[in-house]
This record gives C-alpha cells, sequence and structure tokens, in this order.
C-alpha cells in the first residue's frame, strides 16, 4: 500500500507529457483544454491506453479544475479507472447479441421459473408469434398436446441440472398449425 501511495505522489506535479508516451499524452492534453480554459469537468471520457507490451486497454477517466482563491483554475484532479475487461465482456455481450438475432435457428430465452424473456425474429417466423405477444408468456402457449407431462418434466429437469436439453418436440403455431422441431 505505501508503495501506491509513494507512486501516485510521484505523479503529482506533473504533465501529461512526462507520465504518459506522446501520442497517449497527446489525447489527454487535447481533453484537458476544456477543464483548463473553463473550468469544465471531464466525466467519464472512455480512451485507450497500450501497456508496455504493446497490447491494447481502456479507461474510463474524470478530470475536475482545480481553483486558486481568486476563482482561477491553477491545475486538475484526475481520476481514471482501468475499464479493460468490461469493455472487453461489453464486446462479447455485443457478438452474442448479434448471434442471437442473425441466427436461422429459433432462439427463446426463459427465466428459470419459465417466463418468456425473448426470443428471436428466426423464432417469430417459425411460431407466427410477434416478440410483444411472446415475451411474458410461458412456452406452454406453444403446446401441441402430443406430450406426456413426463416428457416435459423430463425436459426441465435436462434444463435446470444440465442448463440445455437437446430433442424433438411438437409444438403449435399461433395459426394452431401443430410442427416438429428439434
Amino acid at each position: 500500500e505505501a508503495e501506491i501511495v509513494a507512486r501516485a505522489l510521484a505523479l503529482l506535479g506533473k504533465h501529461d507529457l512526462e507520465v504518459f508516451p506522446a501520442d497517449t499524452a497527446r489525447i489527454y492534453f487535447e481533453e484537458e483544454l476544456p477543464v483548463f480554459r473553463d473550468g469544465t469537468p471531464l466525466l467519464g471520457k472512455v480512451d485507450p491506453y497500450y501497456d508496455a507490451k504493446g497490447n491494447r486497454g481502456w479507461v474510463s477517466t474524470n478530470k475536475w479544475p482545480l481553483f486558486d482563491e481568486s476563482g482561477q483554475v491553477v491545475g486538475l484532479f484526475g481520476m481514471s479507472r482501468d475499464i479493460t475487461a468490461f469493455k472487453q465482456n461489453e464486446a462479447k455481450l455485443e457478438l452474442a447479441a448479434r448471434v442471437f438475432s442473425n441466427s436461422r435457428e429459433g432462439i427463446m430465452i426463459t427465466e428459470t421459473d419459465g417466463t418468456i424473456v425473448d426470443v428471436n425474429e428466426a423464432f417469430t417466423l417459425i411460431t407466427g408469434y410477434s416478440r410483444e405477444e411472446i415475451v411474458g408468456q410461458n412456452p406452454r402457449i406453444l403446446k401441441s398436446g402430443r406430450h406426456s407431462a413426463a416428457h416435459y418434466k423430463s425436459m426441465w429437469k435436462d434444463l435446470v441440472e444440465q442448463g440445455h436439453w437437446y430433442g424433438e418436440v411438437w409444438n403449435r403455431r399461433k395459426s394452431g398449425e401443430v410442427y416438429a422441431e428439434m
């Protein structure tokens, strides 16, 4: 902890060019100009950074002006937080959303109680139900009547215990037509 405090104190009074590589320092300096010129805080600014190995990361930064007794800006106080893991997870979620949306397979997402949370476009094309009609419903809405209670009990047991289920089920479209699906 003492080492962290010592490193933080060593930064006091330094210009961006004394702390960061020139390209990064230029980005930071340019976004600090309004803080110095107008006394306007910089909040939630997201910038890339590169570590010693050249790997790109991301920081979210807040910077506030420091004023003297006469109200003149004489410096700034800044805090940055490494949000690299957050940005990487965000990118993975965006990819998963694109896969979900563009899949040709019908996909239904439910809560553990069976309430439908979301469906993709392929699901709406297969079943005839719009997203608005089906979200909030229970998958029972598709029940064809061709399976026993034991079949559904076994299916839900696998879903709960294994996190997935694979098999054939006969469902009913909005139109009433019964169809088989995997």
